[in-house]
């Protein structure tokens, strides 16, 4: 399976913020590079990230013989898209992927692996960016 993660936003600076932290961004990408998308019903799980509140999450539907499922997310809108908010974006976005992968319809087995994975990228990205890691 693959894991797409896009901007479709207006705001120039979570564009910028999405070119400053490709590398951690690629890193959280590949928690799904191994996991086997036969029985899924798609082999892309896109997360647009999209000029709405964090409380925002919602399944986009794309034409039935489409190998990817979207689903559009919301950030916090106290971030400012800015380097010293970074850490605060990586692990939002980190949230949102795991409240993504939650609606996908993703089997309960590979959705389990696949939500540890994410959990375990969120505390690598701290001590990356000189904070410390969350428990």
């Amino acid at each position: 399976m693959e894991l797409s993660l896009t901007a479709v936003t207006t705001n120039r600076l979570l564009g910028k913020a999405f070119t400053r932290l490709a590398g951690p961004m690629s890193a959280l990408r590949e928690c799904a590079n191994d996991i086997d998308s036969t029985d899924i019903g798609f082999g892309i799980l896109q997360v647009a990230f999209i000029d709405a509140p964090e409380t925002h999450v919602q399944a986009q539907r794309t034409p039935k013989d489409s190998r990817i499922l979207q689903i559009a997310v919301g950030l916090p809108t106290s971030l400012s898209y800015r380097p010293p908010d970074d850490a605060a974006l990586l692990g939002a976005m980190g949230d949102q992927v795991l409240k993504a992968i939650a609606i996908s319809g993703i089997p309960q087995e590979v959705r389990g692996v696949l939500e540890q994975r994410v959990r375990e990228w969120k505390n690598t990205i701290y001590p990356l960016l000189g904070r410390q890691p969350i428990h």
